[in-house]
């Protein structure tokens, strides 16, 4: 098996197209992490523990789902911003007056 760097080497030349179906494989490879994420949290086989008390929540177990959830999200927001980052929208409204405002702008610097 070649060395990362060598993999890497070829990624750069793209040499047989090399770049684009690895940039495939990362795809699906994010694909099967997110799918992952769902089967975790369906996951109800550890969630629950009997005792003499009866049957008790695994808070343990639970918390350990949460956080391979969370790192596997992280990751995905890292590796795939546009696909699994946060969306972000910024509107805004109002008016402005460019004219004016750079008029201000050079009064104040003293310019014309």
């Amino acid at each position: 098996m070649p060395s990362w760097r060598t993999v890497y080497a070829w990624i750069a030349k793209d040499v047989d197209g090399l770049a684009a179906r690895i940039a495939q494989a990362r795809e699906l490879g994010h694909d099967a992490i997110a799918e992952q994420c769902l089967d975790i949290a369906d996951d109800e086989q550890h969630d629950w523990v009997n005792t003499r008390k009866g049957v008790l929540t695994n808070d343990v177990a639970i918390g350990r789902a949460k956080l391979q959830i969370h790192t596997r999200l992280q990751l995905l927001a890292k590796w795939n911003p546009k696909k699994y980052g946060e969306k972000q929208d910024i509107n805004l409204t109002g008016k402005l007056d460019v004219a004016a405002t750079i008029l201000a702008a050079r009064k104040r610097s003293g310019t014309n």
